[in-house]
């Protein structure tokens, strides 16, 4: 009955993102109708399906609790969560302490959701206030659900996650013709501390609205720039773009996230855009031509419609049916700390 959504979501225990939840754990619940069929399912990629057989399971029915409660031994609750994880079950209550081993380990923390209303909205995040099983999905939505630190906020759903997203709500995926292949990832992930915390911050400060993820900062195999996202800050005249550090042709300890990468050797490429811009996926074959590039997408206008082509330095307006062709962009920015 009625369309299908796709919701892209991640599950953020303090600061360490989980794999999403199996497929297989689903049950016959309250959503079943006659015919067996659920309304409310996961294929496992970090992606929820919502497909509405009956006029009950719309609306104000089409929620996020209408998923926790088909999918057995999840508990979501303004202070309860429980995952039902291959690796082991994992149950917090706000009020208690970051697990061992997480980034916020041994800090008092609180469950915590917070959506996005579509893949577009970059910086817009909406913290839930209430019960988080009230939330109504939208189509192309993202949700983080997680247990944080007191004061931390949730990070926006990596690529993984965007990228399958893609792959079910638009079609772009591997086994369309001409199709951007969006299966991840970078060869290497940027470091942390020194030239990165130095490099982060610039771009945060003057070209980002949102926090940077080092998901979202990489190398690929067979090349020799690092390349770093920036969502953008329209509000402040500040495009979104992509900062890129080329290493020397025969510097092979550049491609290491241990060596230095000073703040001088940055370049920053504005995209040719006036919104805000996100990152869906780092694997975004330029219809099979050459090394993967990112394919990034603009508030306002259709999925997939840049690609940065890390090998050239230059952006390429795309499309899944007539495939893609250069576009022109500002001139490229060198980072300063002043």
């Amino acid at each position: 009955m009625g369309e299908t959504w796709y919701v892209g979501y991640d599950l953020d225990i303090c600061g360490m993102i989980e794999p999403p939840l199996p497929p297989d754990q689903l049950i016959t619940g309250p959503s079943y109708p006659d015919d067996g069929q659920p309304a409310f399912t996961t294929p496992g990629s970090g992606i929820i399906t919502v497909g509405p057989n009956d006029p009950s399971q719309t609306g104000a029915n089409a929620v996020l609790g209408a998923f926790v409660r088909e999918y057995r031994g999840m508990v979501l609750t303004q202070d309860r969560l429980r995952l039902p994880l291959p690796s082991g079950v994992i149950t917090l209550k706000s009020g208690q302490t970051c697990p061992p081993g997480t980034p916020q380990a041994g800090l008092r923390g609180h469950v915590e959701v917070a959506y996005w209303q579509t893949l577009f909205d970059s910086p817009h995040l909406t913290m839930v206030r209430g019960n988080p099983a009230e939330l109504r999905f939208t189509s192309n939505q993202l949700i983080s659900i997680g247990f944080l630190a007191d004061g931390s906020s949730p990070a926006r759903p990596g690529s993984l996650v965007t990228s399958a997203l893609l792959e079910d709500g638009f079609g772009f995926g591997p086994s369309e013709p001409n199709a951007l292949q969006t299966s991840p990832t970078f060869e290497a992930t940027c470091g942390e501390g020194g030239d990165w915390d130095q490099v982060g911050a610039v771009l945060e400060h003057r070209y980002s609205a949102n926090p940077f993820w080092t998901s979202e900062c990489g190398y690929y195999k067979g090349g020799k720039t690092w390349v770093w996202v920036a969502a953008g800050d329209p509000a402040h005249g500040n495009a979104g773009g992509v900062a890129a550090y080329t290493c020397p042709q025969n510097d092979q300890s550049c491609l290491s996230s241990t060596a230095p990468h000073p703040l001088s050797g940055w370049r920053y490429y504005p995209a040719p855009s006036t919104g805000t811009i996100a990152l869906a996926s780092t694997n975004a074959q330029a219809f099979g031509q050459g090394i993967p590039g990112l394919l990034l997408m603009e508030s306002g206008s259709q999925i997939g419609n840049l690609v940065f082509d890390p090998a050239t330095l230059r952006y390429f307006g795309t499309t899944s049916s007539s495939g893609s062709t250069p576009v022109s962009s500002p001139a490229p920015i060198s980072l300063t700390s002043s």
